[in-house]
C-alpha cells in the first residue's frame, strides 16, 4: 500500500508536511511524523524531513493509499459551482468579485453555498480550486480577491499579512461623525459568545475614517483598515457612538420601524475598494491598481433616502 506522486507548480516552496496534510486531512499527525522519521517518505527516492522545501517536478512517495482514500475531503457538487458570481476582474493570476451581502466567503459545512464554491466553476487549473486570501462577513458585500493558482496564493496572503493591501469600506452609521478620525483600541475576540469587544487584553486593532457626507442623523463614512480584526469596523465604530446603521448586534438598538421605513435588513457595510502592492514580479501587472465594487442595491436604496446621492456621492 503506497502511493506516488510529482510535485506541481502550484505547490513549489511550501513545505512538504503541509502538502501532505492538505492531501490526506485524515492521516493522524503523529503517525505522518512517525513515517519521517522512519524514512518511508522518500522525496526523489531519498530521504527527507518535513520541512523541507519542494520543488515543481520532484517526486513525492509515501506509505498510504491515494488521497482520497484516507480522509481527503471531496469537492463540492457542480450545482453550486454553476451560480453567478459578479466578476470585477480576471486573468490567469487573480480573479476579483462583488460579494453580494448574505453569502458566506467560504463554506461552513461541506458542500454550503460561498464565493468559494461557486468560484470552482471559474478555476484556470481543473487541479486547483481558487483560494481565498481574505473574507468578509457574510452580511457585508463588496470587493474580494482569489487566488487561481499555488504561487499567486503564497504571493497574495504574504500581501495581506504584511498589510500591503490597502482595503477601504463605505459605512452608513448613525449620527454626525466628524469629519475624520483613527480609532486605536485593542479587540478581544469571544468565540464561545461569537462577540469581539474592546478589551486591553485583546490584539490591537487601527481603523481610520473620513466622513464623505451626512444627513445629520447619519453619515456615510470612507473606512480604512490598518488592521483587519473580526468584526473590526462594527465595534469601533459602535466604540466611537456611531454604530452601523442596521447592526443590531453591536449598537444599532433602535427603532424597527426606521430600519424598515429605509429598507435595512443587514448592517451597512460595503467593501468598496482594494489596492495591491508590494507584488512579487510575476504579478507586476496588478501592482498599484485599485479594483471597485459598485453598491449593491440595497446600499444605494438607503443612500437615496438618506440624500446621499443628491449630495454628490457616486455609488
Amino acid at each position: 500500500m503506497s502511493y506516488q506522486f510529482r510535485i506541481s507548480r502550484h505547490d513549489e516552496g511550501r513545505r512538504l508536511d503541509a502538502v501532505l496534510r492538505c492531501m490526506w486531512p485524515g492521516v493522524p499527525l503523529g503517525a505522518m511524523m512517525k513515517y519521517f522519521r522512519k524514512g518511508a517518505v522518500r522525496l526523489d527516492g531519498k530521504r527527507c524531513e518535513p520541512n523541507d522545501r519542494i520543488l515543481e517536478g520532484q517526486h513525492v512517495w509515501v506509505p498510504w493509499e491515494e488521497p482520497g482514500a484516507v480522509g481527503r475531503a471531496e469537492t463540492p457538487g457542480g450545482a453550486l459551482r454553476k451560480l453567478p458570481l459578479d466578476v470585477v476582474y480576471s486573468d490567469r493570476f487573480v480573479m476579483v468579485v462583488n460579494k453580494p451581502a448574505g453569502l458566506l466567503s467560504q463554506p461552513d459545512v461541506k458542500g454550503e453555498d460561498s464565493v468559494v464554491t461557486r468560484a470552482l466553476g471559474h478555476a484556470v487549473d481543473p487541479e486547483f480550486p481558487p483560494q481565498l486570501v481574505h473574507r468578509l462577513d457574510r452580511n457585508t458585500s463588496g470587493v474580494m480577491a482569489l487566488a487561481m493558482d499555488g504561487p499567486t496564493t503564497r504571493a497574495l496572503t504574504e500581501c495581506f499579512k504584511a498589510r500591503r493591501a490597502d482595503k477601504r469600506y463605505w459605512a452608513i452609521v448613525i449620527g454626525e461623525l466628524p469629519e475624520r478620525g483613527r480609532i486605536d483600541v485593542p479587540l478581544l475576540k469571544d468565540a464561545d459568545k461569537k462577540l469581539v469587544r474592546v478589551d486591553p487584553k485583546g490584539e490591537r486593532a487601527v481603523t481610520e475614517y473620513k466622513r464623505l457626507t451626512s444627513s445629520g442623523a447619519f453619515s456615510l463614512a470612507e473606512v480604512h483598515l490598518l488592521t483587519g480584526r473580526t468584526h473590526q469596523i462594527r465595534v469601533h465604530m459602535n466604540h466611537v457612538g456611531h454604530p452601523l446603521l442596521g447592526d443590531v448586534k453591536y449598537g444599532d438598538f433602535g427603532s424597527k420601524g426606521q430600519l424598515k421605513s429605509l429598507g435595512v435588513k443587514r448592517p451597512m457595510l460595503h467593501a468598496r475598494s482594494l489596492t495591491l502592492s508590494g507584488l512579487p514580479a510575476f504579478l507586476s501587472h496588478l501592482e498599484g491598481r485599485t479594483f471597485r465594487a459598485p453598491a449593491p442595491d440595497d446600499l444605494r436604496r438607503v443612500m437615496e433616502k438618506l440624500g446621499f446621492i443628491d449630495a454628490g456621492v457616486r455609488p
